[in-house]
């Protein structure tokens, strides 16, 4: 049986996770997730999890006292630092809620619809040192209908997630899969955690750069877009489904 550190977080995170320990086709020694603290999507479902089946809880420097040949990562909020990566005596992998090169960071479902997308998806990948650069092992899409908003894709993508975590990951364990090198001639976008910190909408704008705009920033419980008055007072802009 591999030795297997799982890395991740919501609803997601959860999910994989649960799916990982049913299979019983490995070990699960350790699982590194976010301390408690407010989340936007409710609980704290990783540790949770952890807690009522008594799998240790452990900080990425932690890792490297355990014997691990794989590392999984689903939704983790922090870089995984290179000297974590080459603690894996087998591989680590990712699984990234966007199509890779293209979308890498974070945000991605918003600055897709923002960006015109037709189509978003997912990627599997291994973890290297550079984000969300490594060679990939499955790469799934789906197409992004104009009247989605930004939560709408994000959960239509969490199911792509889950559907090719579930058709991958005995190959993983088994070390029986494939991984090929991210299509460099692809245009690559990186986005930053406060990338969608700017709000504000711009009435100028023609109406499928406006329509984008306010779809890609609609992700309850968060702020959605504005504009303002000459008092500075906001007013909330959302699409009527």
């Amino acid at each position: 049986m591999k030795n297997i550190i799982f890395m991740g977080e919501k609803p997601l995170g959860l999910k994989c996770l649960k799916y990982l320990f049913d299979i019983k086709k490995s070990n699960i020694v350790g699982i590194c997730t976010r301390k408690k603290t407010n989340v936007w999507w409710g609980k704290q479902l990783v540790r949770d999890f952890a807690e009522d089946n008594n799998i240790p809880i452990i900080e990425r420097k932690e890792i490297k006292n355990y014997n691990v040949d794989i590392i999984i990562s689903v939704l983790y909020p922090f870089i995984i630092e290179q000297e974590i990566i080459s603690l894996a005596k087998q591989c680590a992998v990712n699984l990234h809620q966007a199509p890779l090169p293209e979308y890498k960071g974070c945000n991605s479902v918003s600055h897709a619809i923002i960006n015109g997308e037709k189509k978003f998806g997912c990627t599997l990948h291994l973890i290297d040192k550079e984000l969300d650069s490594g060679e990939i092992i499955d790469k799934r899409f789906l197409k992004l209908k104009k009247n989605y908003n930004a939560k709408d894709l994000y959960k239509k993508v969490d199911k792509l997630c889950f559907l090719t975590f579930k058709e991958n990951i005995e190959d993983i364990i088994s070390n029986n899969y494939k991984s090929f090198p991210q299509d460099t001639n692809l245009e690559s976008k990186t986005y930053e955690r406060d990338s969608l910190a700017d709000k504000e909408a711009d009435l100028n704008w023609d109406d499928e750069k406006l329509w984008n705009f306010v779809r890609g920033m609609e992700f309850y419980p968060f702020e959605p877009a504005y504009i303002k008055l000459n008092n500075n007072r906001k007013i909330y802009l959302t699409i009527k489904k």
